[in-house]
């Protein structure tokens, strides 16, 4: 075998090896495009293990039938104490507060959870992008230098066009899928969706348990992680693309949620007769009056009755 047809199908070797290790390589991509670590702080696992509800799937969910605020010193589980049951599964008779801020304390365990993974679920978009776009070059350049130093000209023909083929299917995923439909676009659909939900769970944690149970707020802090999606953030960004205006709206609204947020927490520092009390007061009845009218005609924007003026 002559050398130079040896490097001819050492460099296609080369290319195929490359488009199987996509995922690793993308892993580390995203790894670098977001920050490291993904949370400031993290809980030791005693025990308590993370899992995964579906088989096959990463084993990253936090295990409620053992979870517990304090390992060392609480004998129930944190779902216990939200749902104001003892070990053996009988009531506690705690009063409804305990119970209502251990529901409140597990749901922002778990969002701040959801929130992490999030975060690496974003870099994997990004690192993704950048893996693919890599080796779509890599495979260019490799087939650019095998058609160099092959021999015939059928052989040459098919690299050089193998070569062409990897440089405009590159430049097609990021003209045409990553910078004008995922990466940033899908990471803010994915934003505006985790947000109107947190909102929802924010309005809720102020109700008794009887009128707001645990397990509906996992299954609140689940819709919350899964907004978190690729799927999802694909099926938000063609409903956004066959309805521009209707996103809009979401947008707008998230927004004058964070006003009203904002507001609550501002108006705290000052007396309700001082004038600086009455502007956020009014910043804050207009935020809620244009909330109102956006869902009087939106599809996708709805109001709590807990954020009426």
């Amino acid at each position: 075998m002559k050398m130079t047809s040896f490097f001819a199908i050492a460099i296609c070797a080369v290319q195929l090896t490359a488009c199987s290790s996509v995922r690793p390589l993308s892993d580390e991509l995203g790894r670098a495009s977001r920050v490291d670590p993904a949370g400031v702080s993290f809980r030791a696992a005693s025990g308590c293990d993370y899992g995964a509800q579906i088989d096959g799937d990463r084993p990253g969910s936090i295990n409620l039938d053992c979870f517990r605020f304090q390992p060392k010193l609480d004998k129930r589980t944190a779902y216990q104490f939200a749902t104001g049951r003892l070990e053996d599964g009988t009531e506690s008779g705690e009063a409804p507060e305990l119970i209502r801020d251990a529901r409140n304390r597990l749901g922002f365990v778990l969002i701040n959870h959801a929130d992490i993974l999030c975060e690496r679920e974003k870099g994997a978009i990004y690192g993704m992008r950048a893996a693919t776009s890599g080796l779509l070059d890599f495979g260019s350049s490799g087939f650019s230098i095998a058609s160099t130093i092959v021999g015939g000209e059928q052989a040459k023909s098919i690299l050089s066009g193998l070569a062409g083929l990897s440089t405009a299917t590159r430049t097609n995923i990021d003209t045409n899928v990553y910078q004008n439909q995922l990466t940033s676009a899908i990471t803010k659909m994915m934003d505006t969706e985790r947000h109107a939900i947190l909102q929802k769970i924010h309005a809720k944690q102020k109700l008794a348990p009887s009128e707001f149970s645990a397990d509906e707020m996992i299954v609140m802090a689940n819709q919350y992680h899964q907004a978190c999606s690729f799927q999802k953030g694909v099926q938000l960004l063609l409903d956004a693309a066959v309805n521009k205006e209707g996103v809009d709206q979401i947008v707008r609204a998230m927004n004058l949620r964070q006003v009203v947020n904002e507001a609550d927490r501002l108006k705290v520092g000052f007396a309700p007769d001082s004038e600086a009390f009455q502007n956020i007061e009014n910043a804050r009845a207009a935020a809620i009056l244009e909330l109102f009218e956006i869902a009087k005609t939106s599809n996708t924007v709805s109001v709590a009755p807990t954020e009426a003026p």
